[in-house]
């Protein structure tokens, strides 16, 4: 992290989206999940009682996660300002790939 925050501004170092960022989510939900359902019957206290902070934190861990996640989609796949010369260059890109089809057809 620290190499790419010396190498981009802090925005684009932490505020860029990837599809494969989704995986995080599906993670921590999978570890939560598990976590609510194995069961330590003669397990040391310290294992139980951070199984129940998992338990009762993750819940909103997860949201927290998932709103961040939809946040960094939604400002990269919208047409804000900084993305509006994006948006345009590649509507002109599709249309002269359009454009070069119909005339090779």
């Amino acid at each position: 992290m620290a190499a790419r925050l010396q190498a981009y501004s802090l925005h684009e170092a932490t505020g860029r989206y990837h599809v494969s960022q989704w995986a995080r989510n599906f993670t921590f939900g999978t570890f939560y999940m598990f976590t609510i359902h194995i069961d330590f019957p003669h397990a040391p206290a310290l294992f139980v009682m951070v199984q129940q902070l998992i338990v009762q934190s993750g819940i909103p861990v997860l949201i927290l996660l998932l709103l961040a996640e939809c946040m960094l989609f939604f400002k990269d796949s919208l047409p804000w300002s900084e993305s509006r010369d994006y948006v345009k260059q590649r509507a002109y890109l599709d249309a002269l790939l359009y454009t070069t089809i119909l005339i090779q057809s």
